[in-house]
């Protein structure tokens, strides 16, 4: 018998038995033409209404196999695909609390009520270290000998959206540090040899150190997702890389950001790499916050590990919360949503630590944690 106890946070937990599904798969199989199927260029399932793979196509079998070595029938998509969030809950791919926000699940259902659906799906990966994958997934209606099911696709277009989120990103801001050479470069021409053009000078140079770095930091980030990256680590004060990271910003006003003491607090981290990361934190609570209350910035102690603590004062709405550290998420416009992707990144594949959204904290709380130093 199904279960019908277990625990959903979202779509339905029970599951056809695998005897149902033996002969699902036998009524799809009759109907539909192998050669072709397995001719097509996507990964492609049939998924019935408890939203269980009846059918796949070899190039979804294989796609499974690159992270799970369980063949897919029987299995949902995302626990065929390994997504990380499918083992959370014991109903599986579909029933957590972040199921709410997939694109997969939702088109799935949508097209189990009967209509065609595109979704973008986001998918965490959990096998070794997480990676995360773009999706556009396709999910159609099908009705076969009365029985209803789902004919559903998907479409890998990760490089495509990283690029254009690059693309939109890293030339806004270079974009940006230009004009400010410009700027500053006309003012220094009208007023050649005078104290103002002094101080002029010393802010396009300053203004040129910036754009070098903005490139770096992008290199960087390409080496950073290919696994190239070299690291090199040291011991440093906790506090001391939380002003450094601050002092880094531009526009930020006196009283926006206050930095509680740290009390003598080191870490191993490569120095590069903790200022970024704590950049993005930085940057990201000034931007929620708005002018609207202070971030606070600290560190706390946990005997092996320090956390650096980055905290806004409005706490997060669910749908942002669940979706957090997704590549190209973001409630800011085209082009952003990979500051807080590739803080984490970083901070998991190249510093031995990890970045923490802490919920149960008031306000917006962001946390790199780090070995001790």
């Amino acid at each position: 018998m199904p279960d019908k106890a277990l625990h959903t946070d979202f779509a339905p937990a029970e599951r056809e038995t695998e005897e149902v599904i033996r002969e699902q798969a036998k009524l799809i199989a009759r109907h539909s033409p192998r050669m072709m199927i397995d001719g097509l260029p996507l990964p492609v399932v049939v998924v019935n209404s408890k939203r269980q793979i009846v059918f796949c196509n070899k190039k979804f079998e294989v796609f499974s196999r690159e992270q799970e070595d369980v063949l897919p029938l029987g299995r949902r998509p995302g626990e065929a695909l390994g997504c990380a969030y499918a083992a959370l809950s014991e109903g599986g791919c579909g029933t957590t609390r972040f199921c709410r926000f997939c694109g997969a699940a939702r088109a799935i259902l949508q097209s189990l009520d009967g209509g065609h659906s595109v979704e973008l799906c986001r998918l965490v990966r959990k096998r070794g270290e997480h990676t995360c994958l773009d999706f556009q997934v396709f999910a159609e209606p099908l009705l076969c000998e009365g029985v209803p099911f789902v004919l559903f696709s998907v479409l890998d277009i990760s490089k495509e959206l990283r690029l254009e989120s690059i693309r939109h990103k890293f030339l806004a801001d270079v974009r940006r540090r230009a004009e400010a050479i410009n700027r500053m470069y006309v003012s220094v021409s009208r007023d050649q040899g005078s104290e103002s053009a002094k101080g002029g000078l010393f802010a396009l140079g300053y203004a040129s150190r910036m754009l070098m770095e903005q490139i770096d930091d992008q290199s960087r980030l390409f080496d950073a997702e290919d696994g190239l990256l070299g690291v090199a680590e040291e011991r440093l004060n906790a506090c001391e890389a939380l002003e450094q990271a601050l002092a880094g910003l531009e526009k930020v006003r006196e009283g926006d950001v206050v930095l509680d003491p740290c009390a003598g607090l080191s870490v191993f981290a490569d120095r590069h790499l903790l200022d970024y990361v704590l950049r993005q934190l930085f940057e990201n609570g000034l931007e929620a916050a708005q002018g609207k209350g202070q971030i606070h910035a600290g560190c706390v102690d946990y005997g092996h590990e320090v956390g650096l603590r980055v905290g806004s004062p409005d706490p997060l709405p669910e749908r942002v919360r669940l979706q957090l550290f997704q590549r190209g998420f973001t409630t800011k416009g085209e082009g952003r949503g990979l500051g807080l992707y590739y803080a984490r990144l970083l901070a998991r594949r190249y510093l031995n630590g990890d970045v923490l959204h802490l919920e149960a904290e008031p306000g917006a709380v962001f946390e790199v944690r780090l070995r001790k130093g």
